[in-house]
């Protein structure tokens, strides 16, 4: 069964933006909730760098990237063209579950990317969403992984359950029928 997801229309905005702005990689956190039969995701919250280097970049070819460590004990590893510090990327969306109010989680992660580098990386990929589901909440059946392709803004969505299987993912201005508490 495929997995339904509504993301607000604030996330499209955000790819063409960074389409725009030539942006070649970025890594981040999914915020939103899940709920029977109707997944939302309401936000994205990039990782920053970390001791000035970005935590994604992608290289001209998947061979001058490093051969790093995988697992729990971390470090940038290379695949497919892309060079992620996937220990950073895990400790900051478990930061962020932490500083979450109640109703919402961090449901998986956003990659911008361009699309070969992250066809060259799916299982690289695959691996750092079952690490941070290790680390995030257990009540979330699986982790989403959204990509954003840098060169044409388009969005694809996979549900991080045995691999990277698709989802379906829907645009609407989810925002709107929300309510929204600001402090000043």
């Amino acid at each position: 069964m495929v997995r339904n997801v509504q993301a607000d229309a604030s996330i499209q905005e955000y790819a063409e933006r960074c389409v725009q702005e030539r942006r070649a990689a970025e890594v981040g956190a999914l915020v939103g909730r899940v709920a029977p039969g109707k997944d939302l995701v309401l936000q994205l919250l990039r990782a920053p760098d970390r001791d000035g280097a970005a935590p994604l970049t992608v290289s001209a070819s998947a061979s001058s990237a490093p051969a790093g460590k995988k697992g729990k004990a971390g470090g940038k590893a290379g695949g497919g063209g892309l060079q992620l510090d996937d220990e950073w990327v895990v400790e900051h969306a478990a930061m962020i579950e932490r500083l979450l109010p109640g109703g919402l989680d961090v449901v998986g992660l956003y990659v911008l990317c361009p699309g070969a580098a992250f066809a060259g990386a799916a299982s690289q990929l695959a691996a750092l969403a079952d690490a941070a589901a290790k680390e995030l909440s257990s009540r979330l059946p699986s982790l989403l992984l959204l990509h954003i392709d840098s060169v044409s803004g388009a969005l694809s969505l996979r549900e991080a359950a045995f691999g990277l299987r698709p989802a379906e993912l829907k645009v609407v201005p989810l925002a709107d029928q929300m309510v929204q508490l600001q402090s000043r």
